[in-house]
Parts: structure tokens; sequence; C-alpha cells
């Protein structure tokens, strides 16, 4: 056995059936490690699509997502979904070729300091140079990433040489070490108080608690501490279009109680409470309290360091949801017949649906429409195109659940070619693309501040996205008149192939609030 193939059978030893890769040069012996190990290889058509496939997997399956690209510009087209999945606290391994030890310093193919570079913003690389180095790198890595420490995504760096150097290091399973301790207990005692003692209070939750990972929780933690309860995972913050109180909330609250939620440009680096406001912020992350206290400035403020899912744990609360449906949560002023035929269109299943949302305008409108307990969100970093990705990384999870993804047509274009995969790998992902015709979240700013006589570079064609799916394999269909939408849907869930459905619609902006 070599380390490629005892790399193989450790992730497959820890629950993993499947991993998200573009092959390339270095990292073929850990195909070879695979089929040995039966674990399934998802052959995706772009780095980074594997990140937003791994990152929806870890969010729907709670355990680590793995993506393995080669050297070079594989490892570089990975970094911005890495710095998506990072801004979510996602549990992603990042698993990269390298060049050989041997030939360090001499100008090898694809030789790149990787580590140096993925240090620069992340938390935790490794590039090992022997055999016990890599078991103690692969075994690190999954420690921290099934951890209270875990801060995002991990990254190890696997040179050519070593992948073929014969290993017998045992395979084990690693279980997540994660405790309560009496700091913890006393931190929840001491918020419950203040609480109780609080007018307004308001909790907030940063992205690792989001609905997808845990279920509910904002619910059952609101009912045992009295107060409202918002998980923020927005890149519009608090004019997030699924969390319309918050605003509200936030501006009426004299205490804030944020457990892992930076104070960020997100809530408009504090000043979105009045300046009397007390808060209390709590996280495992020296920089998310420095940048508390920076942005604060004099307001009231207490912080600890401590991982918030550790106090968290401290309540005697226990969410849970057995269901996830698709909900039509709130009137919208366009669209609503659109977001009424797709509700409908999957309340006519017993399966379980699971809800993507990515970025733009017809997103923002789909958020504040729909709801379902199981929802993946292109979240505070901003980036936009992973929401096929994210799909299918979410359909490998729960197979049989409905996976809805609704996009732009900018968004569309970033991973066309995933429906290619898709459909090889039949994960039936259903795509609902809101075409306006323009990447209409840019064209409404350049409205906003520059005036309609200065749009420009913003349009997009007439493409039909439905009939291209279905010269990749997929169920497509271009909608114009939106009574042909709902026979569509219904196509689509039946067939369960992987679709697109290319529907025509104005270029509204979302009314909830400006990008």
């Amino acid at each position: 056995m070599n380390c490629a193939h005892w790399l193989s059978r450790f992730i497959k030893a820890q629950g993993i059936d499947s991993i998200f890769s573009v092959s390339g040069n270095q990292i073929m012996p850990v195909y070879d490690g695979c089929l040995d190990a039966q674990l399934r290889i998802i052959h995706a058509r772009h780095e980074a699509a594997c990140v937003f496939m791994a990152d929806g997997y870890s969010q729907i399956a709670n355990r680590p997502g793995v993506a393995l690209v080669t050297a070079g510009s594989g490892f570089m087209n990975a970094l911005g979904a890495v710095f998506s999945a990072k801004h979510a606290r996602s549990r992603v391994l990042l698993l990269s070729g390298d060049s050989p030890v041997a030939m360090d310093g001499k100008g090898a193919f694809q030789e790149m300091q990787q580590s140096r570079v993925f240090d620069a913003e992340f938390s935790f690389t490794r590039r090992p140079r022997s055999v016990a180095e890599l078991v103690a790198a692969v075994e690190s890595a999954y420690q921290y990433l099934t951890s209270d420490d875990c801060l995002g995504p991990a990254h190890i760096a696997l040179p050519a040489d070593l992948l073929l150097t014969p290993c017998t290091a045992p395979i084990g399973t690693i279980d997540p070490e994660l405790s309560t301790p009496s700091s913890a207990l006393k931190i929840a005692r001491a918020i419950e108080a203040s609480i109780q003692q609080a007018a307004n209070p308001v909790v907030v939750l940063g992205p690792e608690f989001n609905r997808s990972r845990h279920p509910e929780l904002t619910t059952a933690l609101s009912a045992h501490l009295g107060c409202p309860v918002l998980c923020m995972e927005s890149p519009r913050g608090i004019a997030d279009p699924s969390e319309p109180k918050l605003a509200n909330y936030l501006q009426r609250a004299d205490r804030v109680i944020s457990f892992a939620k930076p104070v960020d440009f997100t809530l408009k680096f504090g000043a979105v409470t009045s300046e009397h406001c007390h808060w209390t912020v709590i996280d495992h992350d020296p920089h998310v309290l420095s940048q508390a206290e920076l942005n604060l400035g004099d307001r009231p403020l207490q912080t600890h360091l401590i991982a918030a899912a550790a106090v968290i744990r401290a309540y005697p609360i226990r969410p849970n949801s057995e269901n996830s449906r698709l909900e039509y949560r709130a009137e919208v002023p366009v669209h609503s017949e659109l977001f009424h035929a797709i509700t409908e269109a999957c309340q006519r299943s017993d399966r379980d649906v699971i809800l993507i949302s990515d970025g733009g305008e017809f997103g923002q409108w789909a958020q504040a429409a729909l709801s379902a307990d199981l929802r993946i969100i292109n979240g505070v970093a901003g980036t936009i195109g992973g929401g096929l990705a994210y799909g299918m990384g979410a359909q490998i999870a729960r197979p049989d659940a409905i996976v809805v993804c609704l996009m732009g047509d900018g968004t569309i274009g970033f991973h066309l070619a995933e429906y290619e995969t898709a459909a090889r790998e039949n994960l039936p992902v259903l795509t609902v693309i809101g075409n306006d015709k323009r990447w209409n979240a840019e064209y409404q700013i350049q409205l906003r501040d520059f005036g309609e006589d200065r749009t420009y570079a913003c349009e997009l064609s007439h493409a039909e996205y439905g009939r291209a799916v279905e010269a990749l394999g997929c169920f497509g269909a271009d909608i114009n008149h939106l009574s042909a939408l709902p026979e569509s849907l219904n196509q689509a869930l039946v067939k369960r192939l992987p679709a697109c459905i290319n529907v025509t619609i104005d270029p509204i902006a979302y009314a909830g609030g400006g990008k």
C-alpha cells in the first residue's frame, strides 16, 4: 500500500463515500487508490466547482467534504470557492497535487509555494515531506475539521513522489472531540442573566449555525432565551431577504449577543445599533474579537475567546427537524407566480426538499419568497456561480431529496459545463433560471449610482439555456410565458434528470435593500 492508497482508505473509513475532483498529473495515484477503496469520484469540469460541491455536501451531510485538485493552476482555480467556504465556516478539505519533494527548488513542473499562498488567508495548511508527516497531516486536518476549533477549510499539498511511497500506517476512524468546558457553562449562564436584564435583546448567529447544518436551532434557542435569534449568512447583511425583521430588531436592541458572527460590513461595523447598545461577542478566533473591538469603538463590549458552539451546547435545547419542505414564506410583489409554481410542484412529493439559492437580484427575491429547513445560499463572501455545484454536493449527501436551485442568467454562465457532470453522474438537481438578460445586481448599481444613461456592459443575450443543457444530456426548457412553467417543472421532477428551466423575467431590483 502506498500513501495514495492509504489516503483513499482513510477518507472512506471516516464515512465519506464521495469526493469531488478535477484530474491532473500529480494526483492520479489518488484516483488509483480511490478505485480500490471504492471511493466515488465526482469528476467535475472546474476546480472551483469541486470546492462548491464539497461545501454543499458538507453542509447537508454534516461531515467534511473533500475536494481533490491538481497543482499550479488547478490549486489556484480552487481558491475563490475556498474563500467562500471560509466565510461560511464550511468544513472542506482541499487536497492538491504538488511537485515532488525530491525536486524542491529545481523548478519542477507546477512547483509553487502552495502552503504559503493558502496560509495568507486561511487557517490550516500542511505540505508533508515524509510518510509520517503525511499521515499526521491528514489525521490532524480531519480532527481540525470536526472540532470546535474549525475556522473553515483545511488544505494539504500532496507531493507526487510521496504519494507513491509505501505506507504501512494503520487506518482508523476519528471521532469528533466536542466538549462543554466549565467556562462555557459560566458564559451561558451570564448571557441568560444579561438577556433577562435587557429590554430588547437580540441574538445573532454566524453562518456556521445556518439552517442546513443546524435545522431549527434558531427556534429552539429563541424559545429558551426568550428573545429573537437570527442567523446571518447573507452578503446583504441586515438587508437579508430571508430575515425581514432583522434590521428592525437590531435598530431597537439594547443588547446584542453574537455567537460566531463577526461585527463587519454585514452589521454596518456595529453602527446598526445605537451607541448605547451593549455587545457580547463569542468566538474562538482572536481576529473576530479584535475586529469587534475595532469596529465597536466606545460602545459597551464584552468578548469571550471560546468556541460559540461549546456555549450553545451548554443550553438544554435539542433542536431537531425531521422533514424539510419547501414553503412559500412571504408574498413578494414580483415573480410570485413563478415562486408559487415551484412551491406547488415540490409539495406534490413527500420527499425532502433542499433549497439552493445563488446570489444576484433573482436570488434575493427567491430567498425572500421561499424557505426550507435545508437551505444553502451563496454566503457572506458574496461569491456567485456556485449554485449548481452546491446542489450537486447536496444531492450526493441526500440522494432521495429534491434539490431545487434558483439562479440568475449571469450566474449560470460560471459553471454551465457542470450540467454535463450532473448528467454523467445522474444527479437530478432541478435548476430554475430567472433570466432578465443582464447582470441585474450590477445593472441596478449603475442605475442607482450613475444614472439610466450610464448603464454599460452588464447586458446579456437571449441565450436559450434550456436548449444548451439538453445538449449536455439534461432536461431543459426555455419558458417565455409562465403558464408553461408548471408542466415543465412536473416533467423535470418526474424524469429525475438534471434539469434547467430557463424562465424569462423582468429586470426588477430586489426591494428589500441594496447590494
